[in-house]
């Protein structure tokens, strides 16, 4: 029974990332980030040694944290700006930004009651692909991400999530990196962008059109 015991918490030690000590001192990891404020806070120093940001050495984390827009790493936050270029474009939008260019339509099937949208292409050629945004009749600017990929598809099939409500349904253009227009508000005028989901497939830089 002391041999797996043993075995245990070397096992549990093994997945812990040690903090820098000596008979001196010891690093806690609280204190890297100078009390919350690193900007302005001070580095933990003595005429011994001084902390350095860069001279940490081990991470907090046994893995790497990351998103489309933030990343973190060793302990450390920090945003990521748009990559030059990966703006994505719009679909037809009503008539209001690509005059004549087919817009979002939407057929129901009699007998399986699946929805079918067929929309046409982006206006910038770098667009590879599509996503999905669904939202609630009553409820605009509801929308949040349904589908993030068609396959570079300009259809797609899916069952109605609920017969017994309705449902408004947007198309927006994606490089891989970046997702497009969600379309114009229908105004007399062809109103501004229309906001961006509740939850996004990926974060929008909106390009212009050739």
């Amino acid at each position: 029974m002391r041999s797996a015991l043993v075995v245990l918490i070397s096992l549990l030690a093994a997945g812990t990332a040690a903090a820098q000590e000596s008979a001196r001192y010891k690093l806690e990891p609280h204190s890297i980030n100078a009390g919350g404020n690193p900007a302005t806070g001070s580095a933990p120093a003595s005429a011994h040694y001084k902390v350095r940001l860069d001279a940490i050495g081990d991470s907090f984390l046994s893995v790497e944290l990351s998103s489309g827009s933030f990343l973190l790493d060793a302990g450390l936050a920090g945003s990521l700006p748009f990559a030059p270029g990966a703006a994505a474009g719009r679909v037809g939008d009503d008539g209001c930004s690509l005059p004549g260019a087919p817009v979002l339509t939407t057929t129901r099937n009699a007998g399986s009651g699946d929805i079918t949208l067929t929309w046409g292409a982006s206006c910038l050629g770098t667009d590879s692909d599509y996503e999905v945004y669904q939202g609630n009749l009553g409820s605009f600017y509801s929308h949040s991400a349904k589908i993030c990929s068609t396959g570079g598809l300009l259809t797609t099939t899916f069952p109605d999530p609920n017969p017994a409500l309705g449902y408004y349904y947007l198309v927006v253009p994606t490089n891989g990196l970046r997702e497009g227009s969600y379309g114009a508000g229908r105004t007399a005028a062809c109103g501004s962008e229309r906001p961006a989901g509740s939850v996004q497939c990926e974060p929008r830089q909106v390009g212009a059109c050739p």
